[in-house]
């Protein structure tokens, strides 16, 4: 899943992979640390959910729409809280971007894994098929053709691809780093905005309460000066609202990139293991299945979605600042 003048610069040693990770393993996000401790990938299914990306630009859309109702409003801060929300929604029109391009690269990842497997399989199944019509009486076997391919050669070819995916998967692991740093600063954005609702809200609050005086105390006011501030107060009840479906969102993002992180580098362990990279110490059917109960856990991630949203809907604090 950019979620940054607000791009924060970000430059990640690919060719030491190890401090990648121990940079990944060192994050702290206190801000969102409540959100969920264990990880479900909410990538959503191609054609059947909505993506994250497309999450956030909803959530973003309405916090436009009052930038440019608050420049109009007579708010205090207005100018203040105006570009606050403008800030936030240039930011997260670049993070839907990226999300949308890592939707894609860990799409084309996953494909070259299965697409990789199956050719491998499909010719150890060949060879199996070969051998034992060798040993059998059947009209059926008659002018049946070797295998193009010996095992010892499938098993060279599929170690060479599984190790081309190195820089690919290296560079999926950067980008959750990455995506995690523009959650964090969108996170933060939300926070100002926060920060900035209250006081408006806090301002309108007494003024409104002095102006309950003067009624009670017979210095005047009247219904136009109390229905303004009544309007203020509901305009930023209303933002408060939207910024805390925003940083819902933003949650969301983080324990997407959090989580794909992890399992992005549990692929990496087994490439980097001997177990993977010494053939003999293992049959290539047994590296396949290890590959592929890694690969399914990050197919299962992208189905996650509708238990992610129940996570969000049912956690009270998720949004809310304390």
């Amino acid at each position: 899943m950019p979620w940054i003048a607000w791009w924060l610069s970000f430059q990640c040693n690919t060719g030491n992979s190890s401090q990648s990770l121990d940079r990944f393993r060192e994050a702290q996000f206190s801000g969102l640390a409540l959100i969920q401790p264990s990880f479900e990938s909410i990538q959503a299914s191609a054609g059947t959910e909505t993506s994250l990306a497309w999450n956030l630009k909803k959530a973003d859309m309405p916090l436009s729409d009052l930038s440019i109702s608050v420049q109009h409003s007579n708010l205090p801060f207005k100018a203040s809280i105006s570009s606050s929300l403008t800030s936030f929604v240039t930011s997260a029109d670049i993070v839907s971007g990226f999300l949308h391009g890592f939707d894609a690269r860990f799409s084309g990842f996953l494909t070259q894994i299965v697409v990789m497997d199956k050719d491998a399989l499909r010719s150890l199944q060949e060879i199996e098929e070969y051998k034992n019509s060798r040993y059998t009486i059947s009209p059926r076997v008659v002018g049946s053709t070797a295998p193009h391919s010996s095992r010892e050669e499938i098993e060279e070819l599929w170690m060479q691809r599984f190790k081309g995916l190195k820089p690919v998967l290296i560079q999926l692991i950067d980008h959750t780093y990455k995506g995690m740093t523009m959650a964090r600063e969108l996170d933060s954005q939300l926070s100002e905005i926060s920060k900035e609702v209250l006081r408006a809200d806090r301002d309108v609050e007494l003024k409104q309460d002095e102006l309950l005086a003067r009624y009670w105390t017979f210095f005047g006011g009247n219904n136009h000066q109390k229905d303004k501030l009544v309007k203020d107060r509901t305009h930023l009840s209303k933002m408060e609202e939207y910024r805390s479906i925003a940083k819902s969102h933003v949650g969301a993002m983080l324990m997407y990139f959090r989580g794909m992180s992890a399992e992005l580098d549990v692929l990496l362990t087994q490439l980097d293991t001997p177990e993977m990279a010494d053939k003999r110490a293992s049959s290539l059917e047994y590296r396949i299945i290890a590959l592929q109960e890694s690969v399914q856990k990050l197919a299962d991630g992208s189905r996650a979605k509708p238990k992610e949203e129940a996570v969000l809907r049912t956690t009270p604090y998720l949004g809310v600042e304390q």
